[in-house]
């Protein structure tokens, strides 16, 4: 998982951690103290990973009211997309929509409402069934469902 260690962050990425971990997933982050590059680190994880979910959260508000996220972000996501590693992308509603374009291109995301995580939940539960079914692709094993 892929997300901005800051408090107002957390609940949000252990929302989601919790309804993966519930599909049958098991979640690792990067945020674990290690003594190597933190861009080494977090490349090894994508590496060693069946796929990655990245969250986009907003960062900084820009003058039209909408707001930036997260290049780091930006940057796992590209890594991931490099290694051709199934991706599931959230982004938060209030990012601007030049801000959810790149090199995903066409690549489906599920936008969440911070203050509305309930309505989000019921939307997620079938996306993130998808995603695991990609996974379980990308891992060479049959798909029975």
């Amino acid at each position: 998982m892929a997300y901005r260690f800051i408090p107002e962050d957390e609940g949000i990425a252990n929302t989601i951690k919790k309804l993966l971990e519930l599909e049958g997933f098991v979640c690792v982050d990067a945020q674990t103290a290690k003594a190597e590059d933190v861009s080494d680190k977090v490349k090894k994880e994508i590496e060693n990973s069946d796929g990655v979910v990245v969250i986009f959260t907003k960062v900084k508000q820009l003058s039209n009211g909408k707001w930036t996220t997260s290049s780091w972000l930006n940057d796992e996501k590209a890594f991931a997309l490099g290694k051709n590693k199934p991706i599931l992308l959230f982004f938060e509603d209030c990012i601007d929509p030049d801000e959810r374009k790149g090199i995903h291109g066409e690549l489906e995301y599920l936008p969440f409402n911070r203050d509305k995580m309930d309505e989000f939940i019921l939307r997620a539960i079938p996306y993130i069934r998808d995603f695991y079914k990609k996974v379980l692709e990308f891992k060479g094993l049959s798909v029975c469902f």
